[in-house]
């Protein structure tokens, strides 16, 4: 065989067969903010009217421009499609009923489903003070400082984050006679 045969043979091996150099990178995610849940508030009346429940709850920091949009599934309409809170504090929780018409769920078919997005300003200087102080949570010094220098750009970029929640209904099964 020839050198330079092997030295290609070598050079495959390290490129292709190895595992990644950075395979074992950290990668931190910035924390939530909030706390997003749907829940279902009764079982689809004869004209598939269903009630869910929007629940938001602050986690951290105080939520700015806070902005909610409701959609879903094509074949069904939801009601209120959107909604804005100015402000939101710390520990503070805002519920709301969303009506949902047109979950007729039958047997076959794909389920309905919503979503719920919210956009917000974040508390920028609250979650910086977290990411710094909270080593136990990301006790990768590298990968935290990363996600620090990446909030520091939200910060200066006036970012809006964002999360969302979402509510699948369950088709129903026939009743057995």
């Amino acid at each position: 065989m020839s050198k330079s045969f092997l030295l290609f043979i070598c050079f495959f091996a390290v490129a292709f067969i190895s595992p990644p150099i950075f395979s074992s990178q950290i990668n931190y995610k910035s924390p939530d903010a909030l706390k997003m849940s749907l829940s279902q508030v009764n079982d689809p009346d004869k004209n598939g009217v269903v009630h869910l429940n929007g629940k938001i709850e602050v986690n951290l920091g105080e939520i700015r421009d806070l902005s909610i949009q409701v959609f879903g599934s094509p074949e069904i309409k939801v009601e209120p499609a959107s909604t804005t809170i100015p402000q939101l504090s710390p520990g503070k929780v805002f519920n709301f009923e969303i009506t949902v018409k047109g979950v007729l769920n039958e047997p076959g078919k794909g389920p309905s489903w919503v979503k719920m997005r919210a956009k917000y300003i974040p508390d920028f200087k609250t979650l910086l003070e977290h990411l710094k102080t909270n080593e136990k949570e990301y006790p990768d010094e590298f990968a935290r400082n990363e996600l620090i220098q990446a909030v520091k750009y939200g910060q200066e970029k006036s970012r809006r984050a964002s999360q969302v929640a979402g509510h699948v209904f369950c088709p129903t099964e026939p009743k057995q006679k």
